[in-house]
């Protein structure tokens, strides 16, 4: 597959056209599929927006399959599994409660997330083959960040790395959490570049008492974020063409 970018449709986008916000994010067109890329900080729930309306327009054969590639201020969303024990009460005002697969889990600046909305058609119609997909994309670019040892987890969902200080205990690098409906898919997952990592202390991520999470700064302290997300445009063909 040819995936030499069409410059020519290779365009900056404001979220929304808004031009309060201004946000701006490059899309690049493919011939089967788009991949949109952001360095700055776009909010989330614009972005949730222009997802939704996204996943309508694929459904009518109105846009191509997409994958977005961005950072967001800081927010805690909540999945359809979180239970009414998993909102800090401090937290409320804080917290947007989504569609997803998952639980409760925060987003912000130095962490990358990944939406894929994409039409699953035929044989490709196997949710948990799409979510290894997922996986192995997320381990292409943590070990293009140097991390070799990560690891998918089935039962505890996302990808984990051994605790740099005790190797008998993981950590959470990256957050999986996707909705699918009448075959197409949507959000998708989160990975932890170089977040404040506190953020997460306040809440039960992902519902996994006593987990903790890490990042790629811990394992690579000179890791670029800019470098991350260039390496995650990289594999993004790859992991495209498994579904498309």
């Amino acid at each position: 597959m040819n995936h030499m970018i069409d410059n020519q449709h290779v365009q900056s986008y404001e979220i929304l056209n808004n031009p309060k916000n201004m946000k701006k994010i490059k899309r690049y067109n493919y011939s089967n599929y788009e991949i949109w890329v952001s360095h700055d900080l776009v909010d989330y729930t614009e972005a949730l927006e222009i997802m939704q309306d996204c996943v309508t327009r694929i459904a009518k054969n109105l846009a191509k399959p997409t994958l977005w590639l961005l950072q967001h201020q800081e927010v805690y969303t909540a999945g359809r599994l979180t239970g009414e024990n998993d909102f800090p009460p401090h937290l409320s005002d804080k917290i947007i409660s989504i569609d997803r697969g998952g639980k409760l889990t925060y987003h912000g600046p130095g962490q990358l997330v990944g939406y894929a909305i994409i039409p699953l058609k035929n044989e490709k119609r196997d949710i948990r083959t799409f979510i290894q997909g997922l996986e192995c994309y997320i381990l292409n670019i943590l070990q293009e960040a140097g991390i070799q040892e990560a690891q998918a987890c089935r039962e505890k969902v996302g990808i984990w790395v051994k605790n740099i200080n005790n190797i008998s205990q993981s950590e959470k690098i990256a957050s999986i959490g996707i909705k699918v409906r009448n075959w197409i898919t949507s959000h998708g997952f989160a990975l932890n570049i170089a977040p404040q990592l506190e953020k997460f202390d306040v809440i039960v991520p992902c519902g996994l008492a006593n987990a903790k999470v890490t990042s790629i700064k811990n394992f690579n302290p000179s890791v670029k974020e800019s470098y991350v997300i260039d390496s995650a445009l990289k594999h993004a063909h790859n992991f495209l063409s498994r579904f498309i």
